[in-house]
């Protein structure tokens, strides 16, 4: 095989591993951090830059307000201790005030019934 189709076999391939980006939201400001819960993989957080933290519980697919005490922060960061899954700390700033908080209740999770 010439040196042309080997270029022409790589172009193929590597177009057919290409991968696709799907927008899956929250559509609320810029995602600054993400982090999922090892109990619940499908659960999702994110820290966004200016509308506090938000939830998924369906891998990214809907969204819902999870930051109470946290609306219109700025969320740098935000983990799920390791030693206690119901407990979630982020970096953010409220008011002009960068500080560590912490949420001991997540929210419940979405039961379908059907």
């Amino acid at each position: 095989m010439g040196r042309y189709w080997l270029t022409v076999l790589a172009l193929i391939v590597g177009v057919a591993n290409a991968h696709d980006w799907k927008s899956l939201g929250p559509y609320i400001g810029s995602v600054n951090d993400i982090t999922f819960d090892p109990t619940a993989p499908a659960t999702v957080y994110a820290g966004t830059a200016g509308a506090g933290v938000w939830r998924s519980d369906d891998g990214g697919d809907t969204w819902r307000f999870a930051g109470n005490g946290l609306g219109g922060a700025t969320v740098t960061w935000v983990t799920i201790d390791p030693a206690d899954a119901s407990r979630l700390y982020a970096g953010a700033t409220v008011n002009r005030r960068p500080g560590l908080w912490r949420s001991d209740r997540k929210l419940p999770r979405t039961v379908d019934h059907s």
